[in-house]
């Protein structure tokens, strides 16, 4: 297997997580994995992550551009993975903190997204929820955590190939460039 290539969850596995057996075999249309041994049934269900559209008052789109692989340099939304036992509002308020230094509040809930996030040689199968936002305060805002840069840009200068992540590119053209 060379440094980059991503695989599916499934190809990971060669022995039974509970009995260490090696009988496994993909069960439900490869999205889980079945022991023959003990009859244990291992799902690789979808991450919950949030993906947060900010405007400002000139109706400009808060864009980051990321740190870190994958899409190192790419453009980018605020958002990240859901904790286990967190809210995805409480995820979203989170995130844009972590990342932006500001403080997002007023959420509404759009749409959801499927997507698949190559990371350490894996793909993360993740359901989006994209929200739209409001930031408190940007006298404060600053690029932290996995962000390199941030800036508002005006809709008509947004060109869709920038952004890394097939999800954001969606969101961003969904939201932002097909508004009627």
């Amino acid at each position: 297997m060379s440094k980059n290539t991503v695989l599916e969850p499934i190809e990971l596995f060669s022995f039974c997580p509970r009995c260490g057996s090696k009988e496994i075999e993909p069960h439900e249309e490869n999205t889980a994995i079945k022991c023959k041994s003990c009859g244990f049934i291992y799902f690789f269900n979808a991450s919950g992550s949030v993906i947060v559209i900010v405007q400002n008052d000139n109706g400009e789109l808060l864009v980051t551009k990321r740190a870190y692989e994958p899409f190192k340099g790419k453009l980018d939304l605020p958002g990240g993975f859901i904790m286990p036992g967190e809210r995805a509002e409480d995820a979203l308020v989170r995130e844009v903190k972590e990342e932006l230094n500001v403080e997002a509040y007023d959420p509404e809930f759009c749409f959801t997204l499927a997507n698949k996030y190559p990371y350490s040689g894996l793909f993360v199968h993740t359901i989006d929820l994209v929200f739209k936002a409001k930031v408190r305060d940007l006298s404060v805002i600053k690029a932290a955590d996995d962000v390199s840069e941030y800036a508002f840009i005006k809709p008509e200068l947004l060109k869709p190939e920038d952004f890394g992540m097939d999800s954001v590119r969606k969101a961003v053209v969904d939201l932002i460039l097909n508004k009627s």
